[in-house]
């Protein structure tokens, strides 16, 4: 079967809709969140964080944040000036690399028709869709992760020593681009401990210093290892309240780690087709690549270290899962003899491509719905001249993550509705509480959508009681309220 007859069209149709989902991209809160972090480092030479004041002294310094990520958002900042599109083009870029590197690996491993094929699965991916124009560094961390298994396959296959050097040092890197990195170390170290190469896996484990060095990189004797874990433990957002003993969380950890992979549909689907796959063609899997046993030790690791089950970290797993996917397509559609199993190979064939259409035809859904929703950052300064129209440089506003773009030097200080958020999930701030809280921060204007409106118990105020707190309605419209301080006026 030619396979490029098929490919190619679909590979085209996902291209020019990835194109068009780039214009006028709608944010990712993490745009924001996360590319304050470089916007900060670029204007004052470190990081720290507004949108999050009065939360574990980041607007005084932070240095929990993706380190190697940062310096890649410094970077685009530097080059092209903050805005939305600088920052979400750092992720692209490394997309487009990784996809190159993707594609040759493939290629060499089986052939052109297989390789043609890993990208369509990438190209339609949601997770791929959505991720590689998103200010997130799941993108980098799954690229430099995917380098230093390809060093450690290397290093298997032809032991030279240097390819543990450049295994060890990328997941390095990769650790310090999100501590989740530290997966790739794990299970590139334990591969080898599983080849029985325990010399080697001592050299690829110190290799890993020069590359896990940059996380430090901005730790000083004020803001240190203590401070470090004064973020880490007080921070709302990573917090996870738990009665039970450490031995016994990680166990349940491992045990719910399958929840990441059954969240909503698309997950559900890749699931689906990378179980397939493993079952036709388990067999030449488990006799002929790694691949299944540093996904298994990719999956316990990322289970027992990571802070949240959001699917978004599945990425971390991608670059495997689809290469396992291609080589039982590849089994399956080309061999003519039968495979293993009950089946036939004719049924396997059916069941597999069955999941796998289903597979396209639901990601493109989710990359549709994505591509078709638009953004202008214009209207967030449109915002700005109708509802506050005074002198802003003065004025300390809180409002929504993306509204940073590019308004973010128009005021001084735009503080998130999801810091007060995250501040509830240690004490109980609505209605009067919450506007005491305000105070406490200095604001004196406010943008509030729905959502926060009823989060901050403040569905039922009447324009009086807005009064009584202080503030006045400048405007209700569009899902927002906005307020302004009766002595702002």
């Amino acid at each position: 079967m030619n396979y490029s007859r098929l490919i190619k069209p679909a590979l085209t149709f996902t291209v020019l809709l990835y194109i068009f989902s780039l214009w006028q991209r709608v944010p990712d809160v993490d745009d924001a969140w996360i590319g304050e972090h470089a916007y900060w480092l670029s204007k004052v030479g470190y990081v720290k964080s507004e949108l999050m004041h009065g939360i574990t002294n980041q607007e005084v310094r932070h240095i929990v944040h993706h380190k190697f990520f940062t310096l890649n958002g410094f970077a685009a900042i530097k080059l092209f000036g903050f805005s939305l599109y600088s920052l979400k083009t750092v992720s692209l870029l490394w997309t487009i690399g990784f996809l190159f590197v993707f594609f040759s690996y493939v290629r060499r491993k089986f052939d052109q028709q297989a390789a043609l094929f890993s990208i369509l699965l990438l190209g339609f991916n949601a997770f791929i869709f959505q991720y590689s124009f998103v200010y997130r560094p799941e993108i980098v961390v799954m690229a430099l992760g995917f380098l230093s298994f390809i060093f450690i396959e290397k290093y298997i296959e032809e032991e030279k020593r240097w390819y543990l050097l450049v295994a060890g040092f990328t997941a390095g890197v990769a650790a310090s681009t999100h501590l989740n990195g530290f997966i790739y170390i794990g299970a590139g170290f334990l591969t080898l401990i599983w080849k029985r190469k325990y010399f080697p896996s001592i050299i690829m484990a110190v290799s890993v210093l020069p590359g896990l060095a940059i996380y430090f990189y901005d730790f000083t004797l004020q803001y240190n290892f203590d401070y470090w874990l004064y973020q880490i433990n007080d921070s709302p957002a990573l917090h996870k309240s738990s009665v039970m003993p450490s031995s016994i969380r990680y166990i349940l950890k491992i045990l719910n780690e399958h929840m990441r992979f059954l969240h909503s549909p698309k997950e559900i689907i890749l699931t689906f087709l990378v179980g397939a796959s493993i079952i036709f063609n388990y067999k030449h899997l488990k006799n002929k690549t790694i691949y299944l046993h540093y996904l298994l030790l990719l999956i316990v690791l990322l289970s027992l270290i990571s802070v949240h089950s959001t699917s978004k970290y599945l990425l971390l797993y991608m670059p495997v899962m689809m290469i396992i996917i291609v080589s039982s397509a590849m089994k399956l559609w080309n061999d003519k003899g039968e495979i293993a199993g009950y089946l036939s190979l004719k049924s396997q064939r059916k069941i597999f491509s069955t999941i796998l259409a289903a597979y396209l035809l639901l990601h493109t859904g989710y990359n549709i719905y994505l591509a078709t929703r638009k953004y202008d950052t214009r209207e967030n300064a449109h915002i700005t001249s109708k509802y506050f129209s005074k002198d802003t440089e003065d004025m300390v506003i809180i409002a929504p993550m993306e509204f940073i773009f590019n308004e973010l030097p128009v005021y001084s200080r735009i503080q998130s509705d999801l810091s007060i958020s995250e501040m509830q999930k240690f004490r109980n701030i609505k209605g009067s509480e919450y506007f005491i809280i305000a105070d406490k921060l200095g604001i004196n204007a406010m943008m509030l959508s729905d959502e926060y409106v009823e989060k901050f118990g403040l569905k039922k105020y009447s324009e009086r009681d807005f009064m009584t707190e202080g503030y006045h309605i400048s405007g209700n419209e569009n899902g927002y309220l906005f307020l302004i301080k009766q002595d702002s006026k």
